[in-house]
């Protein structure tokens, strides 16, 4: 199969919005990938390339949009927690997909989990204003995010 970040299978599934002079690049997530982070870049192209795939307990995921690379469309988002989601018009978004050795997987709980961690962290570089579940067309501002999501990675009820 020859997954991509186009194809179904790889398509984004979240999204981190950031005010755009915010916007991480290539740089930035390399230089958080010690001490508290839980995630490594495990395959930069280049930095004008905009994009990276980051490696998260063994699952890898790409992330599409970072500054100095080509910019990302805005993800469809109808609701919002914490914030109007007309206020998302004006903020740069970094796509996040499963890695090809994810496509059709990316509905997995395991997989969701993850995923849901990896944006934790990475929301903590610029930082981000929110992240968006592209399913649910959600977004939520980051703290709240955050706050919802923890418990569930220290073991309790999501």
């Amino acid at each position: 199969m020859d997954a991509s970040f186009q194809s179904d299978g790889c398509a984004p599934i979240a999204a981190l919005l950031y005010e755009p002079s915010l916007l991480p690049g290539l740089k930035d997530l390399a230089a958080n990938t010690s001490g508290a982070s839980t995630f490594s870049v495990s395959h930069s192209p280049s930095a004008d390339a905009g994009w990276v795939e980051l490696l998260r307990d063994g699952l890898t995921f790409d992330v599409h949009g970072l500054a100095g690379g080509p910019a990302q469309a805005l993800p469809d988002i109808r609701a919002g927690v914490g914030m109007d989601p007309a206020a998302h018009k004006d903020l740069a978004a970094l796509l996040l997909a499963p890695g090809p050795h994810l496509a059709g997987a990316q509905r997995l709980l395991p997989v969701i989990r993850i995923a849901a961690d990896l944006l934790a962290d990475v929301a903590r570089i610029g930082p981000a204003t929110a992240i968006a579940w592209l399913p649910a067309r959600l977004m939520v501002r980051t703290d709240l995010f955050v706050k919802a999501v923890r418990p569930w990675f220290d073991g309790g009820p999501f």
